[in-house]
């Protein structure tokens, strides 16, 4: 065979007409001069061209992208249609927060089965069904919805109670933290008897309100718990001889204080295991209340001379000692501050001859810094009782004197006192829930 002439050009005006021969000629010229290396580059690049558009031809035919859509709603039932926000967690897509009756989308999600979990639920909510739980997300850019059914108990939440005189007895009031929106929690009618050795108090959940009455069947006063909106009511003493007065909850809400036939008792929140801390006949112990670490109570001490002081007491019933006397004064309604660093607690002149006016006073935990907190707020011939701390622990509110018995409020150093809540009717021993929301 004749080796093939090879036509060599300077430029594209040297271009020569080809006829075919020619031309192939020109074309295995320029396959030799290839190197087998880069022949094979071109043969990887060609099947690479051809197997794209292959995959392009395929679709032109599908139907669209396969993904979906979850959206998942949350439906809140029960007395607290306002709990805090929950968390919601979607497998393989991350999480969002969702408000109570309320709802969250997830967009362009793969489709199949996906793990959804409700987090961050508040303690007196449960959810009602599985969870986490599975979900079948379509693939047809539809949106998948899953609802979420989550239960709550009724809660005290930004929230005062109290006692308010109905005609027949009193009953238990509750109104928001600013005084608005009063309204009975409950339709009970509690017997006045003892009323100012009785106050109504939270538990530290806002669950549960205790307090006491002479109950239908009962010729003395009882310890009973109700729900917080009124309901579930329950008699945890049922016990005709005795008479209990001013309870008071642990800082765990496990057990409550109180005072029974005159000394101080602890029991556990459903009623059992009562404990005799003071028993002393010659005494009689009332208003007790609970540090806020639970290392102590203090309570009131009245003497067969009409004398009142403060002492404390282990919640075992050691190491009970003075905590605050003057034989010229009476001190009574004790109750610690939130944090723990002061007390707040009622004083008078123990002369009946004198005037008698009740005085707010404070003093530090450690006995420091007796002050009275009265000499710059409200009449000075008004009567202060039934002291209670808010939950910040920078305002106290309590019941003044006058035609009728009204709530006040005072910051913790005696100024801005301010009416909190007046009607017709006397209000009395206010409790502030220690549940809040800003």
């Amino acid at each position: 065979m004749d080796k093939p002439e090879y036509i060599k050009l300077k430029s594209s005006n040297d271009l020569p007409e080809l006829d075919e021969t020619q031309f192939t000629n020109l074309i295995l010229s320029f396959i030799i001069k290839i190197s087998r290396a880069k022949l094979f580059t071109f043969a990887l690049f060609f099947i690479y061209l051809n197997i794209v558009s292959c995959s392009d031809s395929a679709s032109d035919g599908d139907n669209g992208p396969k993904i979906g859509n979850l959206e998942i709603q949350v439906a809140v039932s029960g007395g607290d249609d306002d709990p805090d926000p929950f968390m919601v967690l979607v497998q393989g897509s991350g999480s969002k927060e969702i408000g109570p009756n309320n709802s969250v989308t997830f967009p362009g999600i793969g489709p199949g089965t996906r793990t959804i979990e409700l987090t961050n639920i508040s303690s007196h909510c449960n959810v009602i069904g599985n969870n986490p739980r599975q979900v079948n997300v379509a693939a047809d850019e539809s949106f998948t919805t899953e609802i979420i059914e989550v239960q709550c108990k009724a809660i005290l939440r930004n929230s005062v109670i109290f006692f308010r005189d109905v005609p027949g007895g009193i009953q238990i009031y509750r109104s928001h933290q600013s005084g608005a929106a009063a309204a009975p929690v409950s339709n009970l009618i509690i017997n006045r008897t003892g009323l100012l050795t009785n106050t109504p108090v939270v538990s530290p959940d806002g669950l549960k309100i205790a307090y006491c009455n002479q109950g239908s069947g009962y010729t003395r006063t009882q310890i009973y718990v109700m729900d917080a909106d009124g309901s579930n009511v329950v008699n945890l003493t049922q016990n005709n001889n005795m008479t209990f007065r001013t309870p008071a909850w642990s800082p765990d809400g496990s057990k409550l204080v109180f005072s029974g036939n005159g000394n101080i008792h602890v029991m556990n929140a459903n009623g059992t295991g009562i404990t005799t801390l003071t028993n002393n006949n010659s005494v009689s112990d009332f208003w007790p209340s609970w540090s806020p670490n639970g290392d102590k109570i203090i309570f009131e001490r009245t003497f067969s001379d009409n004398t009142i002081d403060l002492y404390v007491i282990n919640p075992d019933g050691t190491g009970e000692e003075v905590f605050l006397e003057d034989r010229d004064m009476n001190y009574f309604n004790p109750r610690w501050s939130p944090d723990g660093g002061k007390i707040v607690f009622v004083g008078q002149l123990a002369d009946r001859d004198a005037i008698r006016t009740q005085q707010l006073y404070t003093i530090n935990s450690n006995g420091s810094n007796l002050t009275n907190i009265s000499q710059e707020s409200g009449p000075e011939t008004m009567n202060r009782r039934g002291p209670a701390w808010s939950p910040s622990g920078d305002r106290i509110i309590f019941h003044g004197s006058g035609a009728v018995n009204t709530l006040y409020t005072v910051n913790s150093n005696g100024l801005f006192f301010t009416a909190f809540f007046s009607s017709s009717m006397s209000a009395w021993n206010p409790h502030w829930s220690p549940i809040i929301r800003n």
